[in-house]
């Protein structure tokens, strides 16, 4: 078996966006175009700590991932996971009354292999569309 690669076909698989920690394993939601479903395990080290003034290139890889995005409905600017979320959409945007979309139904039907995840391309492909209010 290969990382990235399906255990049925071989061929590359897609990700779902959501993950389970399990102890000290760490499994990725994954599908590929073959039908297969599952979920690829990884195993996690304690590597090291680092301070919030720290130099170490984990704290620049901490940074470079909360870096800014733009709201597909606004176009303002958040930073995913604290002021938006990971399917494109800035907090002021999903707490306003008329927000189209019910993203906790969403996410349930996430969670129970209902529907899949593609970030923002969420949106595009209209995987958001029976979420709608």
């Amino acid at each position: 078996m290969e990382q990235g690669k399906c255990p049925k076909c071989e061929k590359d698989l897609e990700y779902a966006g959501g993950f389970e920690l399990e102890g000290e394993q760490l499994g990725y939601s994954a599908f590929c175009e073959c039908g297969w479903r599952g979920k690829e395990w990884y195993s996690l080290t304690f590597i090291d700590f680092t301070t919030d003034d720290s130099e170490s290139k984990i704290a620049d890889l901490s940074l470079t991932y909360l870096s800014e995005d733009v709201c597909i409905l606004c176009q303002g600017n958040f930073t995913v996971g604290v002021d938006g979320n990971e399917l494109g959409f800035c907090s002021t945007c999903q707490n306003k009354p008329d927000f189209p979309y019910d993203l906790d139904a969403y996410y349930i039907a996430f969670a129970n292999d209902k529907t899949t995840f593609k970030g923002f391309d969420t949106m595009s492909r209209g995987l958001l569309e029976p979420f709608r209010k």
